[in-house]
């Protein structure tokens, strides 16, 4: 979701122009907080959820509060984001998320639930009545989670859009939030990595396909896959590829959209020669090569 004092404050200026190119990560500034690399993790979770596919309601009382909390992740934490009670605020973030979990956007990067609380506090004082519910489809598999949210004020106007990529750690609760801006912009060119990781999967040819991968991304990338769960390095990507290809003879991967970053990753939306059409969530490592791949098909 958001945290963007800056951002909300100029709410009601143009919308800042967007990049269109992935590039790699840099220092986010004199004010970002000093953090370690995000939790990863490669645990199936499956959220619960009523037949319609939304996230099931359920609640708990908290004997701190008095008051019945949701017990489902994805309700607490959204929960959390329109709680102007600190104590009820920090209650919520107890459901949903990690005790390190890493929240990240342009702004630059929190960690804990304690910094985490005192952003949305920060939040809710400038947008007094806001909230952030998330908006659309959620997309889910192997513990990774891709929503669509919107940031309302106290009358409902949305403010701002936005995408999270959430990855699920112990517990199924929330380990890392990636938080993107407004909507993709236009396709427009493209920086040499994620110019790479499109041409390999555009090459029939193993050697040379291997080759961009590893311009692309790092030799333990991790990539998490729609279909074929989580893919571990440079070989097994390779053969994924591989076998895309095998599938649709002329297989091609192409772009339908621009890239939307943050301080530690980028997004970018896709489609296939096979017919697929989804978005992709890459985090980068120090040296701006991609170190995990999330894969969605559909959009958030």
């Amino acid at each position: 979701m958001v945290y963007a004092p800056a951002l909300v404050a100029g709410c009601g200026d143009d919308e800042p122009e967007q990049t269109s190119t992935g590039t790699s990560s840099e220092s986010v500034g004199d004010d970002t907080a000093e953090t370690s690399s995000g939790t990863e993790t490669s645990a199936s979770t499956t959220l619960a959820t009523t037949d319609d596919g939304a996230p099931e309601s359920t609640s708990a009382a908290d004997s701190s509060t008095g008051t019945d909390l949701p017990t489902d992740v994805l309700e607490a934490y959204e929960a959390a984001w329109a709680e102007p009670d600190e104590a009820l605020r920090l209650a919520l973030l107890e459901i949903a998320v990690m005790d390190d979990v890493e929240f990240v956007d342009p702004n630059g990067i929190i960690v804990g639930p304690a910094e985490l609380s005192t952003a949305i506090g920060d939040f809710l004082a400038m947008v007094p009545g806001g909230s952030v519910p998330v908006a659309d489809m959620v997309l889910e598999h192997d513990g990774h989670i891709a929503a669509a949210w919107e940031v309302l004020d106290g009358r409902g106007t949305v403010l701002v859009p936005g995408v999270d990529h959430i990855t699920l750690g112990g517990e199924g609760r929330i380990a890392r939030v990636h938080g993107f801006w407004y909507e993709l912009p236009p396709v427009g060119t493209v920086d040499p990595v994620p110019q790479a990781w499109l041409d390999a999967w555009n090459e029939p040819d193993a050697a040379a396909r291997v080759a961009l991968l590893e311009a692309a991304t790092t030799a333990d990338v991790v990539v998490v896959h729609p279909s074929e769960g989580i893919v571990e390095g440079h070989a097994a990507l390779s053969a994924l590829v591989d076998a895309a290809h095998g599938e649709t003879p002329g297989f091609t991967l192409s772009l339908r959209s621009g890239f939307s970053e943050n301080a530690l990753a980028w997004y970018v939306a896709w489609e296939s020669t096979a017919g697929g059409t989804g978005v992709l969530f890459a985090t980068l490592a120090d040296d701006g090569r991609i170190a995990e791949a999330a894969l969605f098909e559909g959009d958030p």
